[in-house]
Order: structure tokens, then C-alpha cells, then sequence
């Protein structure tokens, strides 16, 4: 029974992440030109397994979200706002931080989060940074080669991960009087004793930027389901929300998964 109810709450968690991701292609797709969505659903049509829609880039995705900008104040703002939707998913997910949160709310919102976020802020920000830089190399979206950049986008988290908890904790310690040991002991004791430490850190850094790698998925395989998309889907009228619908739908199938991973790591 109680791996039954840990797996409706991670499929919550889960849905959740649907409108989320959809509302930004809506957005998106509701302040296009007209003579834009004209072009967009030309190349939806046009498409074919060996195609490619340039007007949909992965790049351009990226910066409506984060904006052209990473030294700006807007995506400073759009950083912090996915960060704390990450992040608050990830605790929800991992019980004993779910029941400090739900039990005593106040106190969570005031005593705890504000240092987690900060710190997870911090790491989101400079994560999000390589995943730019990522991104502007996609180039035109190719399975192997989005694969391999995802796969290089996440081994940068992993180390990342360390490296900023370990300095966030140690400015703390400065601020308010105790020493920290040494990284490897860091790492050690994170590992032996609070796992949660870990996975409430690098679980919503990876969140916060696997849409755009599923955005990218979704240009690649597109083309292969165009005629099955078609019927099912208004890529005429509304073609930016119609690939919003695929990628939202993929976001929260990979969402649960991580989720569920989440949870078992930190429950283990």
C-alpha cells in the first residue's frame, strides 16, 4: 500500500508538469504573427523522415524561456522561478522532506527553503549557463548528436552538483562560525549519511533543463510521426502549441520517472 500511494504521488507530481511546459508553448504559440504560424504549419506540413523544421530551433526555445541573455535580470528571474517549481517538486517527492513541508509549512518556508533555494538557485544558474552554451552548438537536431550533448549536459551537473553545495556550505559556515572538512570528507559524509542532501540538490538541476532536451527529442523524432501528428494535432492553426502538447506529454513521462528515481534513492 505504501508503494502504491509513493507512486500516485510521484504521477501527481508528474501531471503537474504538464501545464507547465504546455503553458510556455502556448505562450509562445498565442503572441506568433500570423504570417509566423503561416510559415510554422508550411514546414509542418512539408515535413518528412529525413527533414528538419529550422523555424522551431532548439536554440530559439532556449532563450524564450531564459532570455538571450545569461547576464540579465530577466533570466536571473526566469532561473529563479523554475528553480523554486523544480525544487519544490523534488521535496514533495522525497519523503520525510514531503512531511516537514505538509506537517509544519510555515516553518519549512522560512527556516528551511530559503537556504535550499538560494543554494539550488546558485547551482541552477550555473548549470543553465552550460546548458546554453550546449545548446547553441545543437546545431540541427540529430538524435546521436542531441544524445550525446544531453549526455555531456548532465555529467557537467554531476560535478557541478559537489562543487556548489560544497562552496554554499562552506560561505555558510564562514557566516556563522563552523568549519568545513576537507571535499573529500564532504562527499563522503553526504553519501554515507544524507543522500537526500544530494538528490534535493542535482534532482531539480536536472529538472530545470531536461524540457529543453526533450524539446530537442521531439524536433528529431517529429518528422518521423508528422503524418500520425497531423490528424491528431491543429499544427495549421496552432503549430507551436501543437509541439508544446508533445513535449509537455514527454516532460511528464521522463518527470515521473526521475521522480520515482528520486524518491527511491533518497528512501533507500
Amino acid at each position: 500500500m505504501q508503494l502504491l500511494n509513493q507512486i500516485w504521488i510521484q504521477a501527481l507530481l508528474a501531471a503537474g508538469i504538464f501545464p507547465l511546459v504546455y503553458q510556455v508553448f502556448a505562450t509562445i504559440d498565442d503572441n506568433l504573427s500570423p504570417q509566423a504560424k503561416t510559415s510554422l504549419a508550411d514546414k509542418a506540413r512539408s515535413l518528412d523522415p529525413g527533414g528538419h523544421p529550422d523555424g522551431l530551433s532548439v536554440h530559439d526555445a532556449y532563450q524564450s524561456v531564459f532570455s538571450p541573455r545569461h547576464l540579465s535580470p530577466r533570466c536571473a528571474a526566469a532561473v529563479l522561478v523554475v528553480s523554486a517549481i523544480c525544487y519544490l517538486l523534488t521535496v514533495l517527492s522525497i519523503p520525510g522532506m514531503r512531511e516537514v513541508l505538509l506537517i509544519q509549512p510555515a516553518f519549512y518556508l522560512t527556516e528551511v527553503m530559503p537556504l535550499s533555494l538560494l543554494v539550488n538557485f546558485v547551482a541552477d544558474y550555473v548549470a543553465l549557463a552550460v546548458t546554453r552554451l550546449l545548446v547553441e552548438r545543437i546545431g540541427v537536431a540529430s538524435g546521436p548528436r542531441t544524445l550525446a550533448l544531453f549526455a555531456l549536459d548532465t555529467g557537467a551537473k554531476v560535478v557541478l552538483v559537489w562543487m556548489i553545495a560544497y562552496l554554499s556550505l562552506s560561505l555558510l559556515g564562514v557566516i556563522e562560525g563552523f568549519r568545513m572538512g576537507s571535499p573529500g570528507v564532504f562527499i563522503q559524509d553526504i553519501l554515507d549519511t544524507e543522500p537526500a542532501t544530494f538528490v534535493s540538490i542535482f534532482t531539480p538541476l536536472f529538472l530545470s533543463s531536461l524540457w529543453i532536451w526533450i524539446y530537442a527529442g521531439c524536433l528529431y523524432f517529429l518528422p518521423r510521426l508528422a503524418s500520425g501528428l497531423r490528424r491528431l494535432l491543429d499544427f495549421e492553426n496552432h503549430p507551436v502549441r501543437g509541439l508544446g502538447l508533445v513535449t509537455a506529454a514527454a516532460s511528464s513521462v521522463l518527470g515521473f520517472l526521475v521522480l520515482a528515481a528520486t524518491a527511491a534513492v533518497s528512501g533507500a
